[in-house]
């Protein structure tokens, strides 16, 4: 599954780590897995790093299944927010669309896309006080 993740319980962070060729299926999939992951509590922050992915091999129109696919994973983890880090245009664009996808529905999700991990860690303090 090219979609890794570590939890920082002490943190309460997941942070995310698609690499090589990522299709919808592996971004499903990983949804599931924290889901139904016990060790993962409620209340947490996602930060995904798009650094390592080499090619995204879904459509626009196929990334539009992803907030209804995400939504058990927001539910079960009371997600606090997703924080998308695209270092260079193409990985901040994708994270735009993403967080773009978002915003299609009545759902809401805070989502923030930023370039540097500095720039992620700032924010996580501000969110959490």
């Amino acid at each position: 599954m090219p979609v890794k993740y570590e939890y920082n319980p002490e943190l309460r962070i997941i942070h995310t780590c698609p690499y090589g060729d990522l299709l919808i299926d592996d971004i499903v999939s990983y949804f599931n897995e924290v889901a139904k992951d016990i060790e993962i509590h409620s209340g947490v922050i996602e930060v995904v790093h798009f650094d390592n992915v080499e090619n995204y091999l879904f459509s626009s129109n196929d990334a539009l299944q992803i907030p209804g696919q995400y939504e058990e994973m927001k539910v079960k983890k009371n997600i606090k927010c997703t924080i998308f880090i695209g270092e260079d245009d193409i990985h901040y664009g994708v994270a735009r669309m993403f967080q773009n996808l978002f915003g299609v529905d009545d759902r809401h999700y805070d989502m923030f896309v930023v370039r540097t991990e500095a720039e992620a860690t700032d924010l996580i303090k501000n969110i959490n006080g």
